[in-house]
């Protein structure tokens, strides 16, 4: 065989990886995401029956520590396989960055999930507030395993191009988890250590079926016949590594301060402030699903805004990004409001009437997930300026102001005094990356300006934040309209189309039935 076709062979993607197309990957994610979201709505509604406030304060401290941890214990490496592992299985070197980054990533990870259960007393202290729920903290120790496992070979799939096969996984993780945590609760025990054991089982048994895939990989893979020095290999891979690690800390740290907030500076007992925690993870759960559909958006255009960014029309990435945060702001705004007015029914009869002050908070907890949703969909513009560490910036900055608003509401105004805090963080760094986006060249016109203060309609009430949304949606009065002319016209026309279509398709309906 020549060398040449040694190369195209050793260049060429392993069969045992299907890879799949960016229109069947979109396909599949969108399918499996929303049957995910479901499963996963079906199953926070069944914790909030199934558990008291307290046992739910408990999940959600431990859930939280679980996906803070996960990236931490092996410095968010298999975050840079998305970014490195195509160009070293190109240059056939693969094998040896995989064997060098699993080895760099498994010691550290038996380490610190080793340390968390042989210190599982003090763990719990500084996570609930009390040495009491060391069993609580072993079992966390044995998930974070099977989370990190999970994690890294989702990052290595996902880099490698085979969207079915992490689309599998993850329904897979999210379809155990929830079966095994009804299972748990029903004929074992009713409390967080069954859900911590379930989400472990979800990961673990996930995680050994794609193992299968991972030996054959491994076996393709030809030797690598090009030297790759260590000093070359951690020169490029550490520093990306490291501002995703801390990009990974200082996110996670953002979502969860204000619940570790509540369990170590509301002057409660310990049982006392993870009720509280339980209260708040109840206003969470709609809003939540509202984040994974806002993520799932982000992560769809953004290969659209890359390709016009590549074409250098900045100013059609600008035009684009703004409508669409201002159309998600329209209907998520929208949407909140008829959420409001049908919350005492999802608090009555979905949560049975357990979580009264989740409830009060409940569109608190919608405005700040319509907030991090638009902060998710802008970070689009630093990624295609290639300025993504930035973004760390603005998360920076509203986990400072959450934890000082904390410091002085909490104890004041308990569970109000915390979202008002949370309020306050999220616009704060949403702001801060409007800003970052503005000096890049994103246009930020005043409907845009509109559309980050419309959550604040939320806590007007229903019929005034419906009747005001309306007003600036249609652009009654011009100074306050969230679309621009040009905008309308795009909307009147895309109307159109679909009223055309409709009608078309009507009439060829009508013309077979005769």
């Amino acid at each position: 065989m020549s060398s040449s076709a040694q190369s195209a062979q050793s260049h060429a993607a392993p069969r045992s990886l299907r890879t799949s197309s960016l229109s069947e990957g979109v396909l599949i994610l969108l399918a499996l995401t929303i049957v995910q979201r479901l499963v996963g709505f079906a199953r926070g509604i069944y914790f909030c029956r199934s558990l008291d406030a307290e046992q739910l304060g408990q999940w959600d401290l431990a859930l939280s520590f679980l996906m803070l941890a996960a990236p931490l214990a092996v410095f968010a490496l298999p975050g840079s396989f998305g970014r490195y592992a195509e160009s070293y299985r190109t240059a056939g070197q693969l094998r040896t960055f995989l064997r060098r980054t699993t080895l760099v990533s498994v010691v550290p990870a038996l380490l610190f999930c080793t340390s968390a259960a042989v210190f599982a007393p003090h763990v719990a202290d500084f996570i609930f507030a009390g040495p009491d729920e060391a069993t609580l903290v072993r079992a966390m120790a044995v998930s974070l395993a099977g989370l990190i496992t999970f994690n890294f070979l989702t990052c290595l799939f996902t880099a490698l191009k085979a969207g079915r096969l992490v689309s599998y996984m993850q329904f897979t993780n999210t379809l155990l988890f929830a079966v095994v945590s009804f299972a748990l609760m029903a004929g074992w025990r009713s409390d967080a250590v069954s859900g911590v054991v379930a989400f472990g089982v979800g990961c673990f048994v996930s995680s050994a079926a794609a193992l299968v895939w991972m030996v054959r990989l491994w076996r393709e893979l030809p030797e690598s016949t090009i030297p790759l020095p260590h000093g070359t290999l951690w020169a490029k891979l550490m520093p990306f590594a490291f501002w995703l690690w801390v990009t990974n800390w200082v996110a996670n740290s953002f979502e969860m301060a204000d619940r570790y907030m509540i369990v170590h500076f509301s002057d409660l007992a310990p049982h006392a402030a993870l009720d509280l925690v339980g209260q708040y993870h109840s206003a969470r759960i709609i809003p939540a699903l509202m984040l994974g559909l806002a993520d799932m958006l982000s992560t769809w255009i953004t290969p659209h805004l890359i390709n016009d960014w590549e074409t250098g029309d900045r100013a059609a990435v600008s035009r684009r990004l703004s409508f669409i945060l201002k159309s998600f702001t329209l209907v998520f705004v929208g949407g909140s409001v008829v959420l409001v007015v049908g919350a005492p029914l999802f608090f009555h009869t979905a949560l049975a009437d357990k979580f009264g002050f989740g409830q009060e908070i409940f569109p608190w907890a919608l405005a700040c997930a319509i907030w991090t949703g638009l902060a998710m969909i802008s970070n689009n513009w630093l990624w295609c300026a290639e300025r993504s560490r930035q973004v760390v910036i603005g998360l920076a900055l509203g986990l400072v102001l959450n934890i000082g608003l904390n410091l002085w509401l909490l104890p004041r105004y308990g569970l109000t005094g915390v979202v008002i805090a949370a309020a306050a963080a999220k616009c704060l760094s949403l702001a801060v990356l409007w800003l970052q986006c503005g000096w890049l060249e994103m246009r930020i016109d005043r409907g845009l300006l509109l559309a980050g203060l419309s959550p604040t309609l939320l806590l007007l009430g229903p019929w005034w934040a419906s009747a005001i949304l309306v007003v600036v949606a249609v652009g009654a009065i011009p100074a306050v309209s969230l679309f621009t002319s040009e905008e309308k016209a795009q909307i009147a026309a895309g109307a159109q189309r679909v009223l055309e279509r409709f009608v078309r398709s009507a009439a060829r309906r009508a013309s077979q039935a005769q």
